[in-house]
Parts: structure tokens; sequence; C-alpha cells
């Protein structure tokens, strides 16, 4: 139901928005009025936006354990649970990091990630599968072993270097990838 609601918050974002930006831009003095729809298209966008972002990750909540079980290698990536998954460095509307990666990934296969425990609902981006705190490391190496590709963002949590040590012995350079975004030295310090 949230791509109805989407739908019709933006459509009617639309239909309410672009006739009045359309006679207020060509009109040299347009009436007060005009300004009205064009405020409610603003507000109803809100709503839109908010209920295709959570028709998103319901989509994508049902498709995890599939893409997860298939035999086809995936692309795993790992980081650290503070890093908020909805933070992007182009801009929120462009999409999350995860999101930007798993785009610039997907011809090698489908991102998948380790699921922060207690997650509600999936964060737009990477798949996700969860583990017990004691089975984690045990799926994270099966997973390495199975990647055409493993993604590390760096950190510099214990669980982090725990990963990128482990990727190190298990892996041939060419199959990993250290992402270092907003890194501070001392954390170059720490993984060097």
């Amino acid at each position: 139901w949230h791509d109805d609601a989407a739908n019709i918050y933006g459509t009617a974002s639309f239909i309410l928005g672009a006739p009045s930006l359309f006679f207020i831009w060509f009109l040299d003095n347009p009436p007060a009025w005009l300004y009205l729809p064009l405020l409610c298209a603003a507000i109803l966008f809100g709503p839109a936006y908010w209920f295709g972002r959570r028709s998103e990750q319901n989509k994508q909540a049902l498709r995890a354990n599939s893409i997860v079980n298939d035999l086809d290698p995936d692309v795993l990536y790992l980081r650290d649970f503070e890093i908020d998954p909805s933070a992007s460095a182009l801009g929120k509307m462009r999409g999350s990091v995860e999101e930007e990666i798993r785009e610039a990934v997907k011809r090698f296969g489908d991102l998948v990630a380790i699921g922060e425990p207690g997650e509600k609902l999936q964060p737009i981006g990477a798949y996700r599968i969860y583990a017990e705190h004691s089975e984690w490391q045990e799926k994270v190496i099966a997973m390495m072993k199975n990647a055409k590709l493993v993604i590390i963002r760096s950190g510099d949590s214990a669980g982090v270097l725990w990963e990128i040590e482990k990727a190190f012995k298990l892996l041939e350079s060419k199959q990993m990838l250290i992402l270092f975004l907003e890194a501070y030295p001392a954390e170059y310090a720490k993984i060097s």
C-alpha cells in the first residue's frame, strides 16, 4: 500500500504544483492565490517521498532472503553498524551511500550485508541477512569465500578491523575493496 500512497501523493503534488508553477513563471504579476496550490504541492511531496522510500524498503526486505540464498556469488558489503545507512555522499535526494554502491556494483552481483541486530526495517541499499552475535563471524567468513567482491567501508571498530584482517587472509587483492569515506588519520593508522 506504500506504493499506492506514494503514487497518490506524488500525482496530487504534480497536479497542484505544475499548473501553478507554469502560470507563476509566465505571468508578469501573478495573483497571490496561485501560490496556494504550489504550497500544497510542496507539502504533499514530503509524504510522497516518504511512502516511496518505505515501499522500496518493504520490497527489498521481501527479496533479501531469495537473493542471499541463491547460488550466485554476491558482492559483500561490510561496515561498522555505527555508520548511518541513510547518509548520502551526494545529498539526501540522491540516495544513501549504500544505494550508490549497490548501483555501482550491480553488474557484479547483488550487494549483500550483515544486518544490524534489532533492525525493524532494512535500510535501502544492501540486502540484509541477520546473524546472532555469536555466529556473525562464521557467517562473514562463509560469505567472503563465496563473494565475487568484498567491499569494506573503513572504520576503527573491532568488528571492522577483524573483517579487514580476515579479508587479507582469505581473499586475493582483486576481490577486495576498502572504502575510506569520511576516514580520519587515526583510522588509517589502525588499519595499516
